[in-house]
């Protein structure tokens, strides 16, 4: 027997102030265009505590969708859904930091997330091993690595990892390319 969720039952959830309700009612109304409810149930999730709500408000903050762009709200909204362990805010935080300069901070939290892709990959996470791959390849947190960025593209594709395999043959031809460069320049 499957239970099935109506939308007047999740309605009803989201006027007792349950978060996650309040979350599908922001993702429904956005499906909808209808910008007004959405926004609405988005701060009440958030305001409820939902670690998604949350960051989606914050994004909504910093780059004005459908609300005024306002960075100082943006940020305390990161803030609360990282205190969550959403990872998501945490890359987030360590982006706005860098983009203002404030390399410390930046820094603090790149180093977050990267120790939870590390834990990730030892528990066999594909994706955590296709992100670690991102970032040593295009230094966001990390010192640029390309050997470590091919190891980690490998580990994720070998496991069938889609994006990973798209990432590492595009991490070959671009070496192709180079050494191929090298080789004409050299001659």
């Amino acid at each position: 027997m499957s239970t099935t969720i109506t939308f007047n039952d999740l309605e009803f959830l989201a006027k007792q102030g349950e978060c996650d309700a309040q979350y599908e009612l922001f993702r429904f109304f956005d499906k909808e265009d209808r910008h007004n409810e959405k926004i609405g149930w988005l701060k009440k999730a958030a305001k409820n505590g939902s670690d998604k709500a949350q960051h989606q408000l914050g994004l909504s903050y910093q780059y004005g969708w459908h609300l005024k762009k306002n960075l100082d709200l943006a940020i305390s909204w990161f803030l609360l859904a990282a205190k969550q362990q959403y990872l998501d805010s945490m890359s987030q935080l360590g982006f706005i930091y860098a983009q203002l300069g404030d390399q410390q901070r930046s820094k603090q939290w790149y180093s977050k997330v990267v120790e939870h892709h590390i834990r990730a990959v030892e528990s066999g996470n594909v994706l955590s091993m296709h992100t670690l791959g991102l970032m040593h390849q295009n230094a966001v947190g990390l010192v640029k690595d390309n050997r470590l960025a091919f190891k980690y593209y490998l580990m994720a594709a070998i496991q069938g990892h889609i994006a990973a395999k798209t990432s590492y043959r595009n991490f070959i031809s671009n070496l192709n390319k180079i050494l191929t460069y090298t080789q004409i320049t050299s001659e």
